[in-house]
């Protein structure tokens, strides 16, 4: 037997037996508010009632560019035993990312994980924001001519 209920939030919570999952959206699960993208992202956890431990995330419409970063991220948090992520089919854009804890709720985890992501992509571009005001500061910019007759 399995029972959903609408959240709020306009995501489903699936209960059965054996575990739930939940279908909401991205920023939903991560920073508690809807994606300002064009795109909707989906995620979906899947996990146990009694371990809220360990949990497999499965993040649609993405590939190795995000799942690698969020691995990445996630392995430098000291409550993070395992993670690892796969993409099930090549053909498929769906990416699964398991995350398993000392203890700590997974959820909590991997919002604290992409929280920090997405500082350090901040960082990173405010870094090259100012190398490239510093250079054309500094540089003496000639137009170009792209005809071909000089």
């Amino acid at each position: 037997m399995v029972l959903y209920q609408r959240w709020w939030d306009g995501s489903i919570l699936y209960v059965s037996a054996v575990g739930y999952f939940k279908i909401g959206f991205l920023l939903d699960l991560v920073a508690g508010h809807r994606t300002p993208f064009a795109k909707i992202q989906w995620v979906m956890e899947h996990g146990s009632l009694t371990d809220l431990s360990s949990s497999t995330f499965s993040l649609f419409d993405e590939d190795h560019t995000l799942a690698n970063s969020v691995r990445y991220t996630l392995n430098q948090d000291p409550r993070v035993q395992f993670t690892g992520y796969s993409i099930p089919h090549p053909s498929d854009n769906k990416v699964n990312i398991r995350v398993q804890t000392t203890g700590d709720p997974a959820k909590d985890v991997l919002k604290d994980a992409l929280q920090n992501l997405m500082l350090m992509c901040k960082h990173v571009r405010t870094t090259f924001d100012v190398a490239v005001t510093d250079f054309k500061a500094t540089q003496n910019m000639e137009h170009m001519n792209i005809n071909n007759d000089q």
